[in-house]
């Protein structure tokens, strides 16, 4: 390998990007390569170590005096900690033909006097969690800087001749759906007029609305060109104070820009599938739309964009995605008379691909309407069209349960109650975590005060509730390693069944119990820890811990959705790095803490 495939490779490998230009150079000097036969020994145990390791291709495993077995793949370091402490507590064996760098160990250590590079190896978990997800905001402008016009959105132009009235002119912006129109002046000028111009120089000036158009129309376009950057679209923007810019091809107007697609690209064209939502006008629209969110999703984590902007859009296009369907499938005199709410993960903006749809009507009392199962049936199969997978559970409206009247809502929750059964009150966990989508907001709030001011009348119901955060026992052993599945799902673990959902349920239920009506589990903890219920210091570790889950589980998913795999919450630790491993340990540690908390607080061992 020649040297400056070394120093690729090395500058691309955390954390020796952190070191200065003498620091990187000293260790590119002393570097080597060294390579193993498939089984052969690397390293033995208690052996002098006199090198660090970093592979550079294969695998390689290690075995630790407690008999635990720890995999290290490409960009992994080992054993750093025998270089400080003399000798290895470990054997390492390649299981695979592997080639690795070595760094020699006077050098290694004489690099350990860069307090970055020196933290890598000392600092905390939730440091560690906190940059293994750090946004890489360098990479994200270097995006941005590149990124074209015509990657962008482009409002489509219309045009009038000057002579067109001012009513006529609105009238036309109206049925376009467009905030803007071009004017077509007879001396071959064009200028434009907007929202903003209509409401300065008409409605303002009280302007008759039969005069001609070209009166208020403004001049002297700024344009820029649609193969240009979206950098300069952006200078442009601020130098002259505007909201929009003219986009031309060949000379030719073709559009505009406005400031909101210009800023959202950062959201990796997000704005325009929601503009897309917008004007689907049938399913088969909204099905091509729900394509383009993969690619939305895999390019923001290939940008390093953290998981909870990530999560928090991709459930807001989702919300558009409900919206429109609801609006296209039903009549406006069920949409009047009903709420539509989607429910768990999406409820909570916590979705990353789509799993199974979770969702409600709540109908308002006595309202009724022959034929309402029609709808329901041809809405979630519409759902199903678009990648939304049908709900094991039955959670969703063609099931009577979830489509019923504002009182039966209520009379249902009294029942769980009266009889708090697992699965009534994972039922009402489902619907604590109800976010409003479209139709009336008022029979959706009214449910959920109903909801907190009974809990608070009936105390016991909270620690029935809570206990549920016990339901699944988290996957390690008793000497801290992995506790893997066997069967269809061997050597995997069940991430959300192991750490997620302990997290998200414990939090739901300290929430619930004082009546904070956020749904997201960051913003919950957050006021948690405001309220003086869960510490600053456990409230950062829970919120970094969650993020790196969120994060691990929408890697995998999107790993299994290039490769046509069904999507599902297992992972096969040995498909993670070194560090991840190590993160994913302590934070099911973590999880472990957090249910001896959620115990102690509801006194759940003696209900």
């Amino acid at each position: 390998m020649e040297s400056l495939d070394f120093k690729t490779f090395l500058s691309s490998t955390h954390p020796f990007e952190v070191l200065n230009k003498t620091e990187f150079n000293r260790v590119i000097d002393n570097l080597d390569i060294e390579y193993f036969k498939k089984n052969e020994n690397i390293i033995s145990k208690n052996s002098m170590l006199e090198f660090c390791y970093i592979i550079a291709k294969g695998v390689v495993k290690e075995s630790n005096e407690k008999n635990e077995e720890h995999f290290y793949a490409i960009r992994d370091l080992f054993d750093f900690n025998a270089l400080v402490n003399q000798k290895s507590k470990s054997e390492f064996t390649a299981i695979e033909e592997s080639i690795i760098f070595t760094i020699p160990k006077d050098i290694f250590l004489e690099t350990l006097k860069n307090r970055k590079f020196e933290e890598y190896f000392s600092q905390d978990t939730v440091s560690k969690i906190d940059n293994l997800l750090k946004k890489d905001v360098k990479k994200e402008l270097s995006t941005f800087m590149i990124a074209k016009i015509e990657d962008s959105y482009i409002h489509p132009a219309i045009f009038v001749y000057e002579d067109e009235s001012i009513f006529s002119t609105v009238e036309l912006m109206s049925q376009k759906r467009t905030s803007s129109i071009f004017i077509n002046y007879k001396n071959g000028e064009v200028g434009i007029v907007t929202d903003s111009n209509l409401r300065e120089r008409v409605i303002l000036k009280r302007v008759n609305y039969e005069e001609k158009i070209s009166t208020i129309a403004s001049k002297g376009l700024i344009s820029i060109d649609k193969s240009d950057f979206l950098y300069n679209a952006l200078l442009l923007m601020t130098e002259h104070s505007l909201k929009r810019l003219v986009v031309k091809e060949n000379g030719k107007i073709v559009g505009t820009i406005e400031q909101v697609d210009l800023l959202s690209a950062f959201s990796h064209k997000s704005h325009l599938i929601a503009v897309k939502i917008k004007k689907a006008k049938n399913i088969d629209d909204i099905k091509n739309v729900t394509k383009d969110l993969i690619h939305v999703l895999t390019s923001l984590q290939d940008r390093g964009v953290k998981v909870r902007h990530i999560t928090k859009l991709v459930s807001q296009l989702n919300s558009k995605i409900y919206k429109k369907i609801y609006e296209l499938i039903f009549p406006k005199e069920i949409i009047k008379n009903s709420a539509l709410i989607i429910l768990g993960s999406e409820g909570r903006d916590e979705q990353t691909l789509k799993t199974d749809q979770d969702n409600s009507i709540i109908l308002r009392d006595e309202f009724k309407y022959d034929g309402l199962e029609k709808f329901t049936d041809k809405f979630t199969k519409a759902l199903i069209e678009c990648g939304f997978p049908e709900c094991k559970g039955g959670v969703m409206v063609n099931n009577t349960y979830w489509t019923k009247s504002l009182k039966a809502h209520k009379n249902d929750f009294f029942k769980i109650i009266d009889n708090p059964t697992q699965e009534n009150l994972l039922n009402l966990a489902i619907l604590l975590d109800a976010k409003f989508v479209v139709g009336d907001n008022y029979l959706f709030l009214n449910l959920r005060d109903t909801i907190f001011n009974a809990i608070e009348a009936h105390p016991t119901l909270l620690a029935n509730f809570a206990k549920n955060t016990l339901m699944f026992e988290t996957p390690l052993t008793f000497f801290k390693n992995f506790a893997l599945s066997k069967g269809l799902h061997k050597d995997e673990l069940d991430i959300k069944k192991g750490a997620i959902f302990s997290i998200v349920h414990g939090i739901r239920s300290l929430s619930l119990e004082y009546k904070i009506e956020k749904t997201n589990t960051i913003e919950r903890i957050k006021e948690l820890n405001n309220l003086n219920i869960i510490n600053r210091e456990f409230a950062n570790e829970l919120i970094e811990a969650f993020n790196f889950l969120l994060t691990l589980r929408l890697k995998i998913q999107l790993e299994k959705e290039q490769k046509e795999i069904a999507i599902n919450n297992y992972i096969n630790p040995k498909n993670l790095t070194k560090i991840e491993r190590d993160l994913l340990i302590d934070v099911l540690k973590l999880n472990n803490k957090f249910k001896k908390f959620i115990s102690y607080h509801f006194k759940l061992s003696i209900v």
